[in-house]
C-alpha cells in the first residue's frame, strides 16, 4: 500500500495518495509496521500538498524513538523537508541525529553531504569540512563523494 500510495504522489495524484492513505490508517488493523510506514509516506504526501505542520509531525512521530529503515526514513526525509524550507539549524540537527541514533547507513553519506552544505550557508567551514571529509572517508565510492572532495577544494583546509 505504502507503494502504491508513493507511486500516486510522485505522478502528481497526491490527493488520491493522501485518500487512499488515510482510508487505510483509519480503517485499522494493520500491523504496526506496515502502519509506520503508511504513516511515513502520509507525511510525505502532506508535505507535498503543502501541509507542513502535518507532514513534520507525522515525520517525528515515525522516527521517535526507532532506530529502524523506517525511523531513518523518516528522519531523512524530515531533515530535507526542513532544509527546503530554508530551516537550516533544524535541518541540521535532524540530520545530525539520523548519523547517530540510526545505524541504517543507507542514509549516512547523503545526510553528511547535506550537513555539509547546510554548514556552508551557516558559514561554519570547519564544520563543513568535517562532515564532507567523513563522506569521502567512509564512502569513497558514493556518486555524492566527487562533489564532497570538490566542496572541500573549494573551502579549503
Amino acid at each position: 500500500m505504502p507503494g502504491l500510495a508513493r507511486a500516486l504522489r510522485e505522478t502528481g495524484r497526491a490527493d488520491e495518495a493522501r485518500s487512499l492513505l488515510t482510508a487505510k490508517l483509519d480503517a485499522g488493523g494493520l500491523d504496526a509496521a506496515t502502519e509506520r510506514a503508511m504513516t511515513l509516506e502520509l507525511g510525505r504526501t502532506l508535505l507535498e500538498l503543502e501541509d507542513v505542520a502535518g507532514g513534520d509531525r507525522l515525520l517525528r512521530e515515525v522516527s521517535k524513538g526507532a532506530t529502524d529503515e523506517t525511523g531513518a526514513e523518516a528522519q531523512f526525509s524530515l531533515g530535507a523537508s526542513l532544509q527546503a524550507r530554508g530551516a537550516l539549524k533544524d535541518a541540521d540537527g535532524a540530520f545530525y541525529k539520523l548519523l547517530l541514533l540510526y545505524p541504517v547507513k543507507r542514509f549516512h553519506a547523503e545526510a553528511r553531504f547535506r550537513l555539509g552544505q547546510i554548514n556552508e550557508k551557516l558559514g561554519d567551514y570547519p564544520r563543513a569540512r568535517e562532515f564532507y571529509a567523513e563522506l569521502v572517508r567512509e564512502n569513497p565510492d558514493h556518486p555524492l563523494a566527487p562533489k564532497a572532495r570538490e566542496r572541500l577544494d573549494v573551502i579549503g583546509p
